[in-house]
């Protein structure tokens, strides 16, 4: 069985995703469900769906995820750049190349650059 706060996180995802209006329990401990949020690395892609009264508390966790994305997307160009000079084929998968399916790109969390190469390349 999930606890409130994990219902709360749940209707913040549905908002996000899927625009549903989301009906939260009652007394959410929206502390705990933004420590949760960050865990599950989704409080960027959730924090626009979160009570117009708590949202301040999750602005500085979306910015610090949105600055990472935007130095990860700095670091791919220069990666894809690289290959690109040295005439190796390459493919960005997961990451960026899935954040297009998000509703606002930005608020997908990346930690790193995944790409493949063909095998008579490596």
């Amino acid at each position: 069985m999930i606890d409130k706060n994990q219902q709360a996180l749940l209707e913040l995802l549905k908002a996000s995703l899927f625009g549903i209006e989301p009906s939260f329990p009652e007394e959410v401990d929206w502390g705990a469900v933004l420590k949760e949020a960050q865990d599950q690395t989704v409080a960027a892609l959730v924090a626009s769906a979160v009570p117009p009264q708590e949202a301040a508390k999750w602005q500085i966790p979306v910015a610090k995820n949105k600055m990472q994305f935007l130095q990860i997307l700095d670091e791919q160009t220069k990666l894809f750049q690289l290959f690109n000079d040295a005439g190796i084929p390459m493919a960005i998968i997961k990451g960026s190349a899935a954040a297009m399916y998000y509703p606002a790109p930005l608020n997908r969390t990346m930690g790193d650059i995944d790409f493949v190469v063909p095998l008579e390349c490596v």
